[in-house]
């Protein structure tokens, strides 16, 4: 990949590290996008970025010791 410098024929992705980093910024993004398509009419996508945020609160209920980093799922520090 031009922007990381991956060489693999098999497989040549390159993953972009997300603008938001923790459960609590996707929640609260999917929660603004929710409320913006309740606003606008839009019931359908409304209902389903309900369902995003029940999805991440139940992840965050799993986890409630420490706020989960999303970079930790691709960078290791071993």
């Amino acid at each position: 990949c031009q922007h990381c410098g991956s060489n693999s024929s098999f497989i040549n992705f390159c993953l972009k590290q997300p603008n938001i980093k923790s459960l609590s910024q996707a929640a609260n993004k999917a929660d603004e996008l929710r409320n913006f398509a309740h606003f606008n009419g839009h019931l359908e996508l409304s209902l389903a970025l309900s369902k995003v945020n029940d999805i991440l609160s139940d992840i965050k209920l799993r986890k409630p010791k420490q706020e989960t980093l999303i970079s930790n799922y691709f960078f290791s520090k071993h």
